[in-house]
């Protein structure tokens, strides 16, 4: 059910329909840790109503796409169009019709969240575009390690070196850019970013000072690392195999394997480490098996859903 959401195909009187769905800007990957199990049923609840929508306004023989089609691109569904942010070839590739340096950039039609790749004030809903980049104002203020130019653009009212700093008015999870202890969530300011301590222990990945900071009990190089205690998805920084829910650890980072296959993107050694089925040079790239987001990695069109494989990376079409 929730593979149609994603990559999926309905096949209804014989015409399939593929579909690549984001949400803030953020890819919802099946297998991805984005979609949680309520939200995979919410839209597929949507997407359920709409097709038996259609179908009891049509014959049985007869199945109006057109409908179908708009629809979707007023629901922001459009299959293989680009979000902001994704590669592209021509205007017409994003849904914002706006292709710059090979990038879908926000326009007045498809506004631009703080940090999205812009050409001018009016493409942001925060009204200001810096250096091509949306910034937050006090239209659209900023989370914590926003962009920004005044400290009344962020949530935190703290904005240093153009950076929305977090602050004891919106104090910074582990990670976000702080001055002082009492910045942090965690009471624990480190190199101006929040780093995970015994009060707010670290997840994977996490700066910290001590082993005692760290979920896993792990820390190396002032990062937490995976551990048997808490083991590592693929990505993440190891030490053993036994670290990793893969259980391979490579160059001190978890590669996906046959026990843990891995999505489009992950560290891999062989083909089958891969959902896809397509190892290649230690990255699994997409395939017809697992068809690739708008970013993927390619090697043919017929890799991707946007059916447009560029430079090995799937572009928008």
């Amino acid at each position: 059910m929730a593979r149609c959401l994603t990559e999926g195909h309905i096949d209804t009187k014989s015409i399939g329909i593929e579909f690549a769905f984001t949400l803030h800007g953020r890819k919802l990957a099946w297998g991805g840790t984005v979609l949680s199990t309520v939200l995979r049923f919410i839209l597929f609840s949507l997407l359920l109503t709409l097709t038996h929508s259609v179908l009891s306004s049509t014959s049985d023989t007869e199945l109006n796409v057109q409908e179908i089609e708009q629809t979707l691109s007023a629901m922001g569904l459009e299959s293989g169009k680009g979000q902001i942010g994704d590669a592209c070839t021509w205007d017409s590739d994003c849904l914002s019709d706006e292709c710059t340096n090979n990038i879908c950039y926000a326009s007045s039609s498809t506004k631009g969240q703080n940090g999205d790749p812009c050409s001018w004030d009016s493409d942001c809903l925060s009204d200001e575009c810096t250096n091509n980049v949306c910034y937050a104002s006090s239209k659209n203020k900023g989370y914590n390690g926003d962009s920004c130019s005044w400290d009344s653009d962020c949530l935190s009212d703290e904005c240093t070196n153009n950076t929305c700093y977090a602050s004891s008015k919106n104090k910074g999870e582990n990670g976000d850019p702080c001055s002082w202890d009492s910045d942090c969530l965690s009471n624990e300011c480190y190199n101006n970013y929040c780093a995970a301590s015994s009060r707010r222990k670290g997840q994977n990945g996490d700066p910290c000072s001590w082993d005692s900071d760290c979920l896993s009990d792990e820390c190396t190089n002032n990062i937490c690392y995976a551990s048997s205690k808490n083991k590592g998805y693929n990505g993440e920084a190891c030490s053993w195999d036994s670290d990793c829910l893969s259980d391979e650890c490579t160059n001190n980072v978890c590669y996906a394997s046959s026990k843990n296959k891995g999505q489009n993107g992950d560290s891999c050694s062989w083909d089958s480490d891969c959902l896809s089925d397509e190892c290649t040079n230690n990255i699994c790239y997409a395939s017809s098996k697992n068809k690739g987001q708008n970013g993927d990695y390619c090697s043919w069109d017929s890799d991707c859903l946007s059916n447009e494989c560029t430079n090995n990376v799937c572009y928008s079409r």
